[in-house]
């Protein structure tokens, strides 16, 4: 990826701010270029720049933009390595792990055995360790998104019927 498109004065986290903003982002070749930072580079100011535009287009998109991403993008496997390679910067950890609960939310419109649910890719990806992980975090916020999550996905794994 050239370097010109994601420089380090590019505000990416404020190009998917707005729903329509976010569903167009979401659609175009910019987001796949993002993705490509993403997993390309390791946590720097720049992808801390990408990681906000990521949480900030699944946050503001709607259910069927979410479930279009997880499916197209492989948005949960992306999510749960983002978290992981976070951890340590509580700032980013928060919008990561808000983006963690929309995508997990969406797993009531997946079939319940199908390898594409994001609660069966998320926890086979590591992210229900890398939450487990959070909960130890001295920043209580953190601590306390991490728990919610954790809480909620298990009570959705038997509400849902989910098996590994």
């Amino acid at each position: 990826m050239s370097s010109n498109l994601l420089g380090k004065s590019t505000p990416l986290m404020n190009v998917a701010g707005g729903n329509n903003t976010a569903a167009i982002f979401a659609q175009s070749k910019l987001f796949d270029y993002v993705f490509d930072y993403i997993d390309t580079h390791a946590l720097n100011d720049v992808a801390r720049e990408a990681y906000w535009c990521v949480c900030n287009c699944v946050e503001m998109s709607n259910v069927d933009q979410r479930i279009e991403l997880i499916k197209d993008k492989n948005l949960t496997a992306r999510v749960a390595m983002m978290l992981k390679e976070c951890k340590q910067n509580p700032k980013i950890t928060k919008i990561v792990l808000i983006c963690v609960e929309k995508v997990l939310d969406c797993s009531k419109f997946f079939p319940n055995k199908a390898n594409d649910n994001p609660r069966i890719t998320f926890e086979l990806e590591g992210g229900i360790e890398t939450l487990e992980e959070l909960q130890s975090s001295p920043n209580i916020e953190v601590f306390s998104i991490a728990q919610k999550i954790v809480i909620n996905h298990n009570k959705a794994i038997d509400d849902e019927g989910l098996t590994f």
